[in-house]
């Protein structure tokens, strides 16, 4: 192996290790989500998904400087390496993760807090969630899939890998939304369940009273 191939093999392997740290960090904080959702959080609770920003940010810094430098080694040994479309689908879904993730870490983590329950936010900013996680984890994994679907350099164009994006988007969209929907639906009927108590209580007293 000559000195520019032992290079590239190092970077794509730190480039892989970095891209599956950051989606088991991503998918391991979603399952934490979605079981505390309707409870509320614990000091512990908003440590374990803060936490996420310390291994995701440093994560997406890395992918950026290997992605380049792959690059440019590629480039290197033969300038028709950055025809491969594949590649331009890449940088689009990691520059997409990297804004989505500013937006995650000033916006929707900005609920996370210690006594909040994730149930109790507003119709609105509860989409808003549901958007930016989603663009989150279906970002993640189709990237990693793309980091290894060696078969799709040099042979699938842009627009077929731009709809097998948007195909596995708007399959998590759907998922994510009958996931919320129902999560929410839980939390609305426990919450009738305990008014419901609270007023049976209260309506037993006052005929008590009323009897007395």
């Amino acid at each position: 192996m000559t000195v520019d191939e032992v290079l590239k093999t190092g970077l794509v392997f730190v480039h892989f290790v970095v891209s599956a740290l950051a989606l088991a960090a991503i998918l391991r904080a979603d399952v934490h989500i979605l079981a505390r959702y309707n409870q509320s959080l614990s000091s512990d609770d908003c440590d374990k998904i803060h936490g996420t920003k310390r291994v995701v940010t440093p994560a997406l810094w890395l992918l950026w400087l290997t992605g380049l430098a792959i690059c440019a080694l590629g480039w290197m040994g033969n300038p028709a390496y950055l025809m491969n479309q594949k590649l331009w689908m890449k940088v689009i879904v990691v520059l997409m993760l990297t804004v989505n993730g500013v937006f995650l870490h000033r916006v929707a983590f900005s609920y996370v807090r210690q006594g909040v329950r994730l149930s109790d936010a507003a119709p609105r900013a509860a989409a808003l969630m549901t958007l930016m996680g989603t663009l989150s984890s279906s970002g993640w994994v189709f990237a990693s899939f793309l980091g290894i679907a060696r078969a799709l350099n040099n042979k699938q164009n842009f627009l077929d890998v731009l709809g097998l994006y948007l195909l596995v988007l708007g399959g998590g969209l759907v998922v994510a939304s009958i996931v919320m929907r129902r999560l929410r639906a839980q939390s609305a009927g426990r919450t009738t369940g305990v008014l419901y108590a609270l007023s049976g209580g209260a309506a037993h007293k006052l005929a008590q009273r009323d009897a007395a």
